[in-house]
């Protein structure tokens, strides 16, 4: 099985999963949106939000150290996954204690409880989750992905619907599908999940240097996406962040998709590190990568309007709007994440540490900057802004690893037509005709490489004997 066999087969495997999983989930919007004020929708992504913040500080990110390290068949991976484990109920038990003595002046701080919730239980599961991934079980991994968003989709229902608990009914129904899930993962791979009580004071030491750097880098990316909702609480309201939180959830579907992509490709990334022709395969993938988001973010924005008219309620019309820029925004995180498995892969991860650290501080200054004087669409263009920022320098940091060729002679007039037809729905209007003349554009001005992705494709993919 060739290399470019091996990341289809990883990624088609993640793609079952993970991505079937998440559009069902994605799907829910409406009834989320029907069943929840704009204010609750706000505070649930407050929620979220913030646990996503802590979590990688109280359990110092050894999740990637856990995926990273029980990748070494060399090692006893039992020792592997009790370090994990051991950090993980270690970190959250100190937040418990301080978000019981901590008190904040906002409304969605009276539901730190349930953020503690969320992390241990997401704790956990990422634990047990990137060990499975790690230790090859790569088809677990996948269907895992399926049982949580059943179980927390019929939990979802039960308690929001059943019980009338609003907010707390979408909070338990995630801690509940993420504690399961890892029963589940932890029952199947019952042989190799052996927990020791002593830890190698060796091992804890390797991977809190490899994971500690991590931590800067995840809160610089968390910074990166998903400061604006703490911009919009403070300059607008929770019922702004309710909206802006429902105009991301199309972008958030592509971040997704991609998501499989990259569990699939950082396996690639890590065999191809000191492979000779490492270059030549960076290359072909990045144009993949490259074509197939213009042209899918294209097609989503032709049909955002029609798309949010079926995916969220009454009370959240209009959120399509602020779609576009975030659209563009995860296109060049994608870019940017496509570059940083090469600090993954090197176990430098020192630049992803400075890199995302310095866009989250464009990001923070654009959106205050943007967001007072053009409200939650200043808000989307800054984050888009700097997004861009972050894939430009990190492209010149990590040419030392590997050389992305662009042809800019391409990709700048391709970037200007999809941020036009950006413009064009952000001002409320549709223009179908505009659209469609602006995607026939970028076909035109890529064909060439687009039948050359298709040719390589089906020769690289083509079954071996």
């Amino acid at each position: 099985m060739n290399k470019y066999q091996k990341l289809t087969k990883n990624t088609l495997i993640f793609f079952i999963g993970d991505t079937g999983s998440k559009i069902a989930a994605f799907f829910m919007l409406r009834y989320y949106t029907s069943v929840l004020t704009t204010s609750e929708f706000g505070i649930v992504d407050l929620i979220i939000t913030t646990s996503t913040l802590l979590l990688p500080m109280i359990t110092l990110g050894i999740n990637e150290g856990v995926f990273r390290f029980s990748m070494d068949r060399e090692l006893d991976r039992s020792k592997v996954l009790s370090i994990g484990l051991s950090i993980t109920l270690a970190g959250n038990l100190i937040l418990l204690i301080l978000i019981a003595a901590i008190p904040l002046p906002y409304e969605f701080w009276n539901y730190r409880t349930l953020i503690w919730l969320i992390c241990i239980t997401s704790g956990i599961r990422d634990i047990v989750a990137n060990y499975a991934r790690g230790i090859e079980r790569t088809k677990l991994f996948a269907i895992s992905g399926v049982i949580q968003s059943v179980i927390q989709i019929a939990a979802a229902i039960a308690l929001i619907s059943g019980l009338q608990l609003k907010i707390q009914g979408y909070i338990y129904a995630m801690s509940i599908a993420n504690t399961l899930t890892a029963v589940i993962i932890a029952v199947a791979i019952r042989k190799e999940f052996r927990f020791r009580i002593r830890l190698d004071k060796v091992l804890l030491k390797r991977m809190l240097v490899y994971s500690i750097p991590l931590i800067a880098h995840l809160i610089c990316w968390w910074a990166m996406s998903s400061i604006d909702r703490y911009v919009i609480l403070a300059q607008l309201s929770t019922s702004d962040n309710g909206m802006y939180s429902a105009a991301s959830k199309v972008p958030l579907l592509i971040t997704t998709v991609s998501a499989v992509f990259f569990k699939a490709w950082q396996l690639s990334s890590v065999d191809e590190a000191k492979s000779e022709d490492k270059e030549a395969f960076y290359n072909t993938i990045f144009k993949l990568l490259n074509i197939t988001l213009v042209l899918t973010s294209m097609a989503l924005l032709i049909l955002i309007r029609p798309i949010y008219s079926i995916l969220v309620g009454a009370a959240f019309d209009g959120c399509w709007q602020y779609t576009p820029f975030l659209i563009i925004s995860v296109i060049f995180s994608i870019f940017a994440s496509f570059l940083g498995t090469n600090y993954l892969a090197m176990m430098e991860t020192k630049g992803a540490v400075y890199t995302s650290a310095a866009a989250a501080v464009v990001n923070l200054i654009l959106n205050i900057l943007f967001t007072k004087r053009f409200g939650i669409s200043g808000t989307a263009f800054a984050t888009m802004i700097s997004f861009i920022f972050l894939w430009i320098i990190r492209r010149l940091n990590t040419a030392k690893y590997v050389k992305i060729a662009v042809d800019y002679r391409k990709f700048i007039p391709t970037y200007l037509l999809l941020l036009s037809q950006a413009f064009i729905i952000a001002t409320g209007n549709s223009l179908y005709y505009v659209q469609a003349i602006l995607i026939a554009l970028v076909v035109w001005i890529n064909f060439g490489d687009i039948m050359q992705i298709i040719k390589r494709t089906v020769y690289h993919l083509r079954p071996t004997h």
